[in-house]
């Protein structure tokens, strides 16, 4: 699993320690439980979980990525 994971953290654009991933994915998928939990994990980078990320628009979106200090987005 941690290989696998590792071998995702780049194409969530997870490029190692300070890398910081803003998730809005369910954990009910590889996909999800990948860029929120493993992958971060794998690199040494850190996740902002969102609930309801998908409804934010693209200025609330931007703030929120302002804030939480984030290097990725995964909807």
């Amino acid at each position: 699993m941690v290989e696998r994971a590792s071998a995702q953290a780049p194409s969530l654009e997870l490029t190692g320690p300070g890398s910081r991933l803003l998730s809005g994915l369910p954990y009910d998928t590889w996909e999800g439980l990948s860029a929120g939990l493993f992958s971060p994990l794998a690199v040494g980078g850190s996740v902002v979980l969102c609930r309801h990320l998908d409804r934010l628009d693209e200025e609330s979106l931007a703030k929120r990525v302002e804030s939480e200090r984030v290097t990725a987005v995964r909807r």
